[in-house]
């Protein structure tokens, strides 16, 4: 089966939230997705995306990881984050760059996962934003 890579962003999850506080979270996260949920995950470095250059100490984007998932595990990667995150929006991000389409989708309970799971079954890589 098929990898997908998945950007997880955490940088909007709270606004309130102390670049540290912000850092306890994103790593939390990894250690607790690493090797249950996803086959790779690592901190994204400034030089990944440099659009979003709010670097923290050696050059890592507070609040992104990037990860690698196998597309059978995917649905479990999400609702482990809905879980994580219950309550909060979880907002789904698919760019093709090639074809021009870019399509953003939100969900806040299984439901909703279900049906925009429906939506990205084919897609090849997708962002991860919590917001408020």
């Amino acid at each position: 089966m098929e990898n997908i890579q998945v950007l997880l962003d955490f940088s909007q999850f709270d606004s309130q939230l102390s670049p540290e506080r912000l850092e306890d979270i994103t790593s939390s996260v990894a250690d607790e997705i690493r090797g249950e949920l996803v086959n790779k995950v690592e901190l994204v470095r400034e030089n990944q995306i440099p659009e979003l250059g709010k670097p923290a100490l050696a050059g890592f984007i507070l609040g992104l990881l990037n990860t690698e998932v196998n597309a059978g595990s995917i649905k479990a990667l999400l609702n482990y984050l809905g879980e994580r995150f219950y309550g909060k929006t979880l907002k789904l991000e698919w760019e093709d760059k090639e074809a021009g389409t870019r399509i953003v989708m939100e969900y806040q309970n299984e439901k909703q996962l279900e049906q925009q799971l429906q939506a990205v079954e084919r897609l090849s890589k997708l962002k991860i934003s919590v917001v408020d």
